[in-house]
C-alpha cells in the first residue's frame, strides 16, 4: 500500500470526512477496543481535522481512503490487490491530492468550496466572437452553508431539477435566485415526483434547510 501522510500541530479528539450531501465524524484516537480496530475511513473528496483556531484538511480528486490517528494525517494512493484486479498496481496512476491548513474549524472554513473546485477544473473553450453579456450566473444562492449540488434536465423533460443540500449542520435560511423568471417550482422527492408546489411566476424565492438537508426543485 502506498500512501501520503502530514503530521500537522493540530490537537482535536474526532476528525471530519465527506460524504455524499454532507460530512461524517470519526474519532481519532484508540481509547476503546472499537476505535482501536477501525483502520482506515471511506470519504470523498476532503478529509479535515481541526481544532477552534485552526485546522488541516487533505484534498483529493479520486482517492477515498484516509487514517486519521492523533494528529497523523494519512491518504491511500494506490494499493496492491490479488483480486479483483492482479495488475492494479502496476499501470498508469494520475491523481491530484493537496495540503490545505486553515483558520477555524471545518465548517467556518472553505475547504468545501476547494475540495470542489480541485474535482471541477475550469473549462476553457474559444469562442468566434465575446457576446454581450461576459458574465452571468443562471442560478446564484443567497445565504450561507447550502450548496447546489445538481442541476438536471428532469427526466421526464418536463422542467430543470435543483437538488440542495446544507452542508454545515445548521438550520439556515437562503434566497434562490434565477436568471429568467420561472413558472413554477416544486418540490419533488429524489425521484422527481412533485410533492408540493413552492411558487409560480417569479426569479426569487426564500427556501430553509434544515441541519444536512437535502431537498429536491423542479423549475419549470
Amino acid at each position: 500500500m502506498l500512501r501520503v501522510s502530514a503530521q500537522p500541530n493540530i490537537h482535536s479528539t474526532e476528525a471530519s470526512y465527506e460524504i455524499q450531501y454532507g460530512t461524517l465524524k470519526r474519532a481519532n484516537h484508540s481509547n476503546t477496543s472499537w476505535d482501536a480496530a477501525k483502520f482506515e475511513v471511506a470519504g470523498q473528496r476532503f478529509a479535515d481535522l481541526s481544532q477552534p483556531d485552526y485546522g488541516f484538511a487533505i484534498l483529493n480528486d479520486c482517492k477515498y481512503g484516509y487514517f486519521i490517528k492523533g494528529n497523523v494525517m494519512s491518504l491511500n494512493l494506490l494499493r496492491s490487490p490479488k483480486d479483483t484486479d492482479k495488475e492494479a498496481d502496476l499501470h498508469t496512476h494520475e491523481f491530484t491530492f493537496c495540503y490545505y491548513p486553515h483558520h477555524g474549524s471545518q465548517i467556518e472554513s472553505d475547504v468545501l468550496q476547494l475540495a470542489h473546485n480541485l474535482n471541477s477544473p475550469l473549462m476553457l473553450l474559444p469562442v468566434a466572437e465575446l457576446p454581450k453579456i461576459k458574465q452571468r450566473s443562471f442560478y446564484i444562492v443567497i445565504g450561507k452553508n447550502v450548496k447546489l449540488e445538481v442541476i438536471k434536465q428532469a427526466e421526464d423533460g418536463i422542467g430543470k431539477i435543483l437538488r440542495f443540500y446544507e452542508t454545515a449542520g445548521t438550520n439556515t435560511e437562503i434566497i434562490l435566485q434565477t436568471a429568467e423568471k420561472w413558472n413554477e417550482l416544486c418540490e419533488s422527492d429524489l425521484l422527481e415526483n412533485e410533492l408540493q408546489k413552492i411558487c409560480h411566476k417569479s426569479d426569487e424565492v426564500k427556501l430553509k434547510f434544515k441541519p444536512f438537508e437535502i431537498r429536491s426543485f423542479r423549475l419549470k
